[in-house]
């Protein structure tokens, strides 16, 4: 029975470290967000631990009335599923800045900024031959501290931002 167990736990304990390899030191890319997300962002993320990594998502976007830009970051938890799929999960942070210069009434101009609390959950596929990793993710954001309802009606203080991430890694 002892040599039973002590076999398991080595197993146990190689299988752990075999999962280490699935998160890449690097990875740098675009997410692309549905729903009221900003559009593109360019990804950024880093691992610091065996089983964690942050990501920073930097996304702009102008449009015929408003220009916006957002900065999040996050701390994943990563947890291997089978053959270069992974599933993560954590909170996150973040600040933006919006710019409203639609002249109704004219001369009308209006600008804020506001910050995010916000958390994500998704699932990625590591390519095992080739240098990309393919996610996708709900990443809902808490928004506050801003005034964007006075020129957006449907505006919602809680965001749910839809991403579908393309990131080379390295």
């Amino acid at each position: 029975m002892k040599k039973l167990l002590l076999c398991a736990a080595f197993l146990l304990a190689g299988a752990f470290s075999g999962e280490a390899q699935t998160i890449r030191e690097n990875a740098i890319g675009l997410r692309l967000s549905a729903g009221d997300g900003i559009g593109a962002d360019v990804s950024y993320q880093r691992k610091v631990f065996t089983k964690n990594r942050l990501e920073f998502d930097l996304g702009l976007r102008e449009d015929d009335h408003y220009d916006i830009g957002k900065f999040v970051a996050t701390f994943q938890w990563v947890f291997p599923i089978d053959n270069g799929f992974n599933f993560y999960v954590g909170p996150g942070i973040g600040a933006g800045r919006w710019e409203y210069d639609r002249n109704v009434p004219p001369g009308y101009d209006d600008d804020g900024g506001f910050g995010i609390l916000t958390g994500v959950a998704g699932i990625e596929y590591v390519f095992p031959d080739v240098p990309l990793q393919l996610s996708f993710d709900i990443r809902p954001e808490l928004h506050f501290g801003d005034d964007r309802d006075d020129f957006d009606d449907d505006y919602n203080e809680l965001v749910p931002d839809i991403g579908l991430s393309l990131r080379y890694t390295f």
